[in-house]
This record gives structure tokens, C-alpha cells and sequence, in this order.
């Protein structure tokens, strides 16, 4: 048997010599300060207050205003066979127009989400000095 055999066949059995085990951690822990040494993600930040509210009230309008119109539109009784998308359109349809009332309001710039906004802003974050914001009601 090689040596390289034999300690495979040790750390399989959970048998290492105490100086081998001690390397790895060793090892490892080092790799792991690497790691995150150069960890940059930035989607790890929580977002501001004003972010989740500016983006909970753009998903306010998407859901209350922008999806019931393109509801009614795919509901269009002239709708032409040419651009119909078949079978897949008519099962996530409803699916497909979340997602384009999501994306639609946040990259829009809707005077309605900027009215909102600062409408909230004004009344709810500027009690920030008062307190928190009241999350729960």
C-alpha cells in the first residue's frame, strides 16, 4: 500500500494522527479567513429603511394598479390567434404579469410611487427622531 492509499483509507475510518488533524485546521481556517477576507457582496447589506419603503410601496402600486391592467389586457376578448404564446401563456400568464408589474414600477419612475413615497416619508419616517417606525400596526 502507498502512503497516499493508507491515509485515505485512515481518514476514512476517523483514525488520523493528531499532527494530521491539527494541520487541516490548520488548513482550514486559514482558507476560511480568505475567504472572507475578500468577501465584497454588497446584496448582504440590509437595505435602508427608506429602500424597503420605497420598494414596499412600489410593490403596493404593482399589485393594486399595474396588474389589474395587464390582467385586463391579456383578458382582451380581440385577441389574435397570431400572438397567442400557446399553452405555457395561458398557465402563467397571471405569474408572467406579476413580474412585469414588479419590474415596470420600480424602473418606471411613476409619479404615483414618488407621490406615495414621499406622502409616507413625511408623515411616518420623519418620526424617526420621535422613535422607531412602527412595523407591526
Amino acid at each position: 500500500m502507498t502512503d497516499a492509499v493508507a491515509l485515505n483509507s485512515m481518514a476514512t475510518l476517523n483514525v488520523l494522527p493528531a499532527q494530521v488533524r491539527a494541520e487541516q485546521g490548520r488548513a482550514a481556517s486559514a482558507f476560511q479567513r480568505e475567504l472572507e477576507a475578500r468577501d465584497a457582496a454588497t446584496d448582504r447589506t440590509p437595505p435602508s429603511e427608506e429602500q424597503t419603503v420605497r420598494r414596499a410601496i412600489e410593490q403596493l402600486v404593482a399589485h393594486a394598479l399595474v396588474l389589474p391592467l395587464l390582467k385586463q389586457v391579456r383578458d382582451d376578448p380581440f385577441k389574435t390567434p397570431l400572438m397567442h404564446g400557446g399553452m405555457g401563456e395561458d398557465m402563467f400568464g397571471a405569474q408572467l404579469d406579476q413580474i412585469i408589474a414588479d419590474r415596470l414600477t420600480g424602473r418606471a419612475n411613476l409619479p404615483i410611487v414618488e407621490a406615495a413615497y414621499q406622502r409616507f416619508s413625511r408623515d411616518h419616517l420623519s418620526g424617526a427622531a420621535r422613535g422607531s417606525v412602527d412595523q407591526h400596526g
